[in-house]
């Protein structure tokens, strides 16, 4: 959005960009235009605020209160809701696995029913993407038997792998959980205080 004149001065008066000339001159065109001098004024307020928010301090006792609660306790009031979400989440999956397939038969029986060419021209599809995924599955054993047979060795460091992989994997997520304080210590300071 494009500013006239007048916004494009009060904008610039408001962020020092005047130069002393510009700046006396805006003040006798304050004076001159009231419009332009109470948008000035409501401006300059807005922007004193955004320059200097006020910083609302904490009570003396906040950092008291919280530990009060954390030692209570009262963290542990929303696990329920998190059982909950965490339910409700696992069941719209599961319903969504019976609805989905479901669905899809009932759309092919429909196209069925419908009309007989359709489904078979989708079905002929079908089975020939299977066909092709089937020759590209051959090809691919042909490629893995023959680097078996020219590196007999390859079997047996893949089958070692996994393993070790698998038991990597459950140290790095097990070890952080083990080390895990059981409470947690949150040290508030409040603003001002200093100490």
């Amino acid at each position: 959005m494009a500013l006239n004149p007048q916004q494009e001065r009060v904008n610039r008066a408001l962020d020092d960009q005047l130069s002393s000339a510009e700046l006396a001159a805006f003040q006798s065109a304050l004076e001159e235009h009231r419009a332009e001098a109470d948008l000035y004024a409501r401006l300059r307020v807005v922007d004193r605020h955004l320059r200097a928010p006020a910083l609302a301090a904490p009570s003396p006792d906040f950092a008291r209160k919280v530990m009060a609660r954390i030692e209570a306790g009262e963290h542990e009031a929303y696990a329920p809701h998190r059982r909950l979400a965490r339910l409700l989440t696992w069941l719209g999956v599961a319903l969504a696995a019976i609805l989905i397939p479901v669905g899809l038969v009932a759309a092919v029986m429909m196209v069925t029913t419908a009309q007989p060419a359709l489904f078979a021209g989708l079905v002929r599809t079908l089975l020939g993407g299977v066909h092709a995924l089937g020759g590209w599955l051959m090809r691919l054993f042909g490629l893995v038997s023959g680097l078996v047979e020219s590196y007999p060795m390859a079997p047996a460091l893949s089958l070692t792998i996994i393993p070790l992989v698998m038991v990597w994997a459950w140290l790095v997520w097990y070890l952080p959980q083990r080390n895990r304080p059981a409470t947690i210590v949150i040290k508030v300071q409040a603003v001002g205080s200093g100490s």
